[in-house]
C-alpha cells in the first residue's frame, strides 16, 4: 500500500506467545503456498532440533536449543524455502535507513532482540518486566513513524518450559492427522519433561531471589528430564 508519505506492506499475521521471531513469517509461508501450519510449527522445529544428549557410564549431559534466532533462520531457510539477510551492529540511523530501503523493495524486516519493557503497547509489561529477547516485524513507515506487527500478547504470567508445550502441540496435531502413535507418545513424554523443566526453572528463580536456600534437587531434575527426553526422541526415531 502506497499513500503519499506512507509505505506499507500488507501482511496477515497471527498472535501467539513465545514465537515472536516467526510472527508474519509463518503467515507469509502459509499465504504463499496455501498450507495451514500447526501452532508453533516453525518455532518447534527450529528450536528443539538443537537438542543434544550424551550418556556415559558415570555421567549424563543434556543441552537444549539456545534460542539464537539467527541459528533458527539458518536452520529453517533451506527447509521452508525462504531467503534472508542478517545484519547487526549498525548505528540506529543506519539501521532505519536500511530497513526503509528493504520496505521500498517489498521486503519485511524482523527487528530484534528488543526489550518488551520499552514497548508501550504492552501496558502490563511496559516499564514493569524486562523481557529483552522479543522480536517484531517492520512492515512499513512514513515521515514520523514505522509500522510493526507483533505476535506477542500482554500477559503478566510467563511460564518457561523450554518450548516443550509448543512441541507437544505440533506432535499431537501431526500424530492425529497422520495416525502415528509414536508421535503421540512422544508428545506425552515432552509434556512431562516440560513440566519438570518449569519446576526446575522456578526453583532456580526462587534461589536467585533468595527465596530458596539451595538447589539440591536440580541435578536429579536434570537427570529426570534427560530420561524423559531420551524416551521421547526414541519414539520419534521409530518408523510408523
Amino acid at each position: 500500500m502506497n499513500i503519499i508519505g506512507k509505505k506499507l506492506i500488507e501482511v496477515k499475521h497471527h498472535v501467539r506467545d513465545y514465537e515472536c521471531m516467526w510472527a508474519g513469517i509463518e503467515d507469509l509461508y502459509s499465504e504463499t503456498l496455501g498450507e495451514i501450519l500447526p501452532p508453533f510449527f516453525f518455532f518447534s522445529i527450529s528450536g528443539t532440533g538443537n537438542f543434544a544428549y550424551a550418556k556415559g557410564e558415570q555421567y549424563r549431559q543434556a543441552a537444549w536449543s539456545n534460542g539464537m534466532v539467527d541459528k533458527m533462520y539458518a536452520f529453517m531457510s533451506p527447509i521452508a524455502g525462504f531467503t534472508y539477510k542478517h545484519k547487526e551492529g549498525m548505528p540506529f540511523e543506519e539501521m532505519i535507513s536500511v530497513a526503509k530501503q528493504e520496505i521500498d523493495e517489498g521486503r519485511t524486516i524482523i527487528l530484534g532482540p528488543v526489550d518488551m519493557y520499552e514497548l508501550r503497547y504492552f501496558p502490563k509489561i511496559y516499564k514493569h518486566i524486562h523481557i529483552p529477547i522479543h522480536y517484531i516485524m517492520m512492515v512499513g513507515y512514513d515521515d514520523d513513524k514505522v509500522y510493526l506487527i507483533d505476535g506477542g500478547q500482554d500477559k503478566e504470567d510467563i511460564l518457561y518450559r523450554a518450548a516443550r508445550e509448543n512441541l507437544v502441540g505440533v506432535l499431537q496435531v501431526l500424530g492425529e492427522k497422520n495416525k502415528v502413535h509414536q508421535w503421540l507418545e512422544a508428545a506425552k513424554l515432552f509434556e512431562q519433561s516440560g513440566l519438570k523443566i518449569e519446576e526446575m526453572v522456578n526453583q532456580i528463580i526462587d534461589y536467585l531471589l533468595k527465596q530458596r536456600e539451595n538447589l539440591e534437587e536440580v541435578p536429579q531434575m536434570i537427570l529426570e528430564i534427560a530420561d524423559l527426553e531420551e524416551k521421547a526422541y526414541q519414539q520419534l526415531l521409530i518408523r510408523a
